[in-house]
């Protein structure tokens, strides 16, 4: 019996399993990957961040920003046959969270995308880890243009339901937020993505590591019509949002003393158990995520039997248990 033999229901559930994936932002490395921790307890640097940080194309540049290829979906299956592809390709274009690492390489990837496929994409997420200044200064006068580029490809995206994207797409573009509501028939949720950075303490030793924590601001679409509740959002909302997460955080998860550690070392996060409650000064409680924190014991051991596997394939899997 081939795929193609099974009726259509089970190939498009066949097609969901093999394709779609979580966002880019909550993916981890490969059990294979050199960026992949060995040692328990070690932090793990999400592949959406480049290495080292910051690290970007300047104009004009050949060097290709270091990272890894973790995130990269395999899309082997859309070269199967004609057939599979026809069935396939819709449910991964217009499935799927498309994550971009930067304004750049959405503009670079959306450039070589067909117009067929282009209009099948319904969710989008711009990652920037860069501030808008930096981009300027290395753009220099051809910033303009390359922002226009990035609103011309989003809005060539017909079928777009939801964006997200860093907190300078929505301040300084306010004609171009407008323009969602008007000429994407189905937009439904512009969502405001901020992460930040904490300095996180290794338990059981003096080190500190680098934590990150996504934290999205959705603006209602009646909102993003008028240009002065944009700009007062950028400017004071968001500040004040990410103010109050900042403070919350020192204070109930950072801070410690001489007889009681931070809290954070209590909690002893791992990538399946990355969630915490924080509660704002104003009795708001919010649920945090936090990325690139150490793998927990499952993931080690099972990263460690990957490894095992990928170095020595003719080894059957009865012989290391254990």
């Amino acid at each position: 019996m081939s795929l193609t033999t099974l009726p259509r229901e089970l190939r498009d559930l066949i097609y969901g399993f093999a394709l779609l994936q979580p966002s880019r932002i909550r993916q981890r490395h490969k059990a294979t990957c050199e960026r992949s921790q060995r040692e328990r307890g070690q932090p793990e640097q999400p592949p959406f961040i480049p290495k080292p940080l910051p690290s970007f194309r300047v104009v004009g540049s050949t060097q290709e920003p270091a990272g890894c290829g973790c995130a990269k979906r395999r899309l082997d299956l859309l070269l199967v046959s004609r057939q599979i592809h026809a069935e396939a390709a819709p449910v991964f274009w217009s499935k799927s969270t498309h994550t971009f690492e930067n304004a750049e390489m959405f503009v670079e990837d959306m450039g070589r995308l067909r117009p067929e496929y282009r209009n099948l994409i319904r969710h989008i997420c711009i990652v920037s880890m860069i501030p808008e200044p930096l981009l300027r200064h290395s753009y220099g006068d051809v910033f303009p243009i390359f922002m226009s580029r990035v609103w011309e490809h989003v809005l060539s995206c017909k079928s777009l339901r939801t964006l997200e994207a860093p907190p300078s797409f929505v301040e300084f573009h306010a004609d171009e937020n407008q323009r969602l509501g008007k000429e994407l028939l189905y937009f439904e949720t512009l969502t405001i993505l901020t992460i930040t950075c904490f300095i996180w303490p290794r338990a059981e030793t003096r080190h500190q590591d680098t934590v990150y924590v996504p934290y999205p601001l959705e603006v209602p679409l009646d909102r993003i019509k008028h240009e002065e509740d944009m700009i007062e959002l950028v400017r004071v909302g968001i500040p004040r949002h990410a103010f109050s997460i900042n403070n919350a955080v020192h204070e109930q998860l950072l801070r410690g003393s001489r007889c009681r550690p931070p809290r954070a070392l209590q909690l002893r996060l791992c990538d399946t158990d990355n969630e915490v409650d924080v509660t704002f000064h104003d009795g708001t409680t919010v649920r945090l995520e936090f990325l690139g924190l150490p793998n927990g014991p499952k993931t080690h051991s099972r990263n460690v039997r990957e490894r095992i596997m990928a170095k020595h394939p003719d080894i059957f899997w009865t012989d290391i248990r254990g």
